[in-house]
């Protein structure tokens, strides 16, 4: 378990979509996201999820679920998507790699989407400080949806 979380965190790292967090202003806003790991082995392509819990609420009583704005379903429905499929000769689907991690967040949210853990000396070794990390890309799992 060790192993796969060190290659999951050093991907998203190299992927970009995090990075340290460098000359901190202290009177900034900013939330830490706990996180945590759900391993289960008999998965073959993700045997390894980590799951951050932006529902984790601050000593403030406030969570980032609780605060963050709530849009619209802006999907159609999924009958209608269908249909559509039937309107022409050739239908194409994908599946896009990470998707929910390609969203880049605006630079100034970016310490609403803060990461910290110790575990990190799994990846870079003992003698290496306690990171803290900042997310880049929006983390799709937060939202809620309005319903």
């Amino acid at each position: 378990m060790e192993t796969l979380y060190k290659e999951f965190m050093r991907e998203y790292e190299n992927l970009g979509h995090m990075e340290d967090i460098k000359n901190e202003i202290m009177d900034k806003v900013n939330y830490y996201i706990p996180h945590h790991l759900i391993y289960k082995p008999e998965k073959t392509s993700t045997p390894l999820r980590v799951v951050f819990d932006a529902s984790a609420k601050t000593t403030s009583g406030f969570s980032l679920n609780s605060i963050l704005l709530i849009g619209g379903i802006i999907q159609q429905a999924l009958f209608s998507i269908l249909i559509r499929f039937r309107k022409h000769k050739y239908a194409f689907s994908a599946d896009i790699k990470k998707m929910h991690r390609q969203i880049l967040i605006d630079p100034n949210q970016k310490d609403l989407q803060r990461i910290v853990t110790k575990v990190f000396l799994w990846v870079y070794g003992v003698n290496s400080p306690t990171r803290r990390i900042m997310e880049n890309e929006g983390l799709f799992t937060h939202v809620q949806e309005n319903t």
